[in-house]
């Protein structure tokens, strides 16, 4: 009798390696590479792939960039930087040398109109993100900082495909405060913080205040003082024929242990 014959045992064992050839080959569709007609598991580009043009977009973007230059189109366009103050934490407030220690995040938005793309050119990427000292940022500094440190700290700037650029560099500071004891502990203290570009005027880099209210969610109560309230407006100072943006923030904070008295 051929081995091909009708015994049910030799189709059996002839039929075995067939069907796992048809399991490797299905399996082998549904998970292979792109490139063969598969993908990643729920239709995801694969790691490499999404890597490949993540790679190819930042040499793009960054090869004959500049990040000591305004990136703007003309000389005389100005770049509007919508600017905003989280507060963290109400660290200390010294009244002997009267300073008020805050841990805040600079909230800031601009356009960089060099840093834009075409998201079908690159695999679909719409956001990247990037070390902030790698591109043009606003030299937003708080000007009656009282500890000569005026940076905030060199974190990832959000980058969206229209060339939005999101910055949010947490600082910790140490701001001048006027205080007065007269009262203590039962007073209200107001405390200011003013924040505003240290080289370009308003021709070259304009302020916009984002909130009037400093936002306050993410605030962690010291337990000594608290934050009343914090609020934001714009101003101009005026140099001749230059002005200059800025925005103060005011704190109007009490002890804790007075305002517990008061509700006594």
């Amino acid at each position: 009798m051929s081995a091909w014959g009708s015994s049910p045992a030799v189709l059996g064992l002839a039929s075995r390696p067939l069907r796992l050839l048809l399991l490797f080959q299905l399996v082998a569709g549904r998970w292979g590479p792109a490139g063969a007609g598969g993908g990643a598991p729920g239709g995801l580009a694969e790691p490499s792939f999404v890597a490949k043009h993540e790679d190819s977009l930042l040499k793009d973007l960054f090869q004959d960039y500049e990040r000591w230059v305004r990136p703007v189109e003309h000389l005389n366009d100005k770049i509007k930087i919508k600017f905003g103050l989280a507060i963290s934490q109400l660290v200390d407030v010294d009244e002997k040398n009267q300073l008020m220690t805050t841990n805040v995040w600079l909230k800031q938005e601009w356009i960089d109109v060099k840093l834009s793309w075409r998201p079908g050119d690159y695999g679909g990427i719409k956001v990247i993100r990037v070390p902030s000292d790698s591109l043009w940022t606003p030299d937003i500094v708080l000007f009656d900082n009282a500890d000569g440190r005026f940076e905030g700290a060199s974190t990832k700037a959000v980058i969206r495909y229209d060339g939005t650029v999101t910055w949010t560099p947490p600082a910790n500071y140490k701001s001048s405060c006027t205080i007065d004891v007269t009262f203590f502990p039962f007073d209200l203290q107001n405390c200011s913080m003013k924040f505003g570009s240290w080289t370009y005027d308003g021709s070259q880099v304009d302020i916009i205040l984002e909130d009037q209210d400093v936002d306050k969610r993410d605030f962690f109560d010291n337990g000594e003082w608290e934050i009343v309230s914090a609020t934001g407006s714009k101003g101009n100072r005026t140099d001749g024929s230059c002005w200059y943006p800025y925005v103060t923030y005011s704190f109007v904070r009490s002890s804790v242990s007075a305002r517990q008295s008061w509700s006594l």
